[in-house]
């Protein structure tokens, strides 16, 4: 979905972010892609929201798609909810140091359990130094 969506590029740390503004609340089902809006943050780093309506699914994955790694890469990925980060469970892979090629991080949690009147909102913060942001997207495995 996000794959098909224009790219723009930044000239700080030479990188590429997908913006999505104004994005609607979704709710997730199991392999739903749920709409995220990101902002460019000084330093090579990228604040992601996401934000979909209850009642949703109870484990979610979020992933990001980065190319040109080489040897002083970096990038560390942090999923929050209401300014507390979130565990990521088996299967998630939150950092890179000096991997070469494209590089995908994930993280798998639980979905927060809070008032179910109220959007879920995620906040994943993403530092990503000497790589190239490709794609990012929130999903229920």
């Amino acid at each position: 979905m996000f794959e098909d969506l224009p790219m723009r590029t930044c000239l700080l740390g030479a990188c590429a972010v997908l913006l999505l503004t104004g994005a609607p609340q979704a709710r997730a089902q199991a392999g739903d892609v749920v709409p995220c809006r990101s902002e460019t943050v000084a330093g090579s780093r990228y604040e992601i929201t996401c934000e979909l309506t209850r009642p949703s699914p109870s484990r979610l994955r979020f992933s990001v798609r980065l190319s040109g790694g080489h040897d002083d890469s970096s990038s560390v990925l942090e999923v929050r909810h209401s300014g507390v980060e979130l565990a990521c469970g088996p299967g998630s892979k939150v950092s890179s140091d000096g991997e070469y090629g494209d590089i995908e991080l994930a993280c798998i949690f639980d979905a927060p359990q809070a008032d179910m009147a109220a959007p879920l909102r995620i906040n994943v913060s993403l530092k990503a130094s000497h790589v190239e942001l490709e794609r990012y997207s929130l999903t229920s495995p």
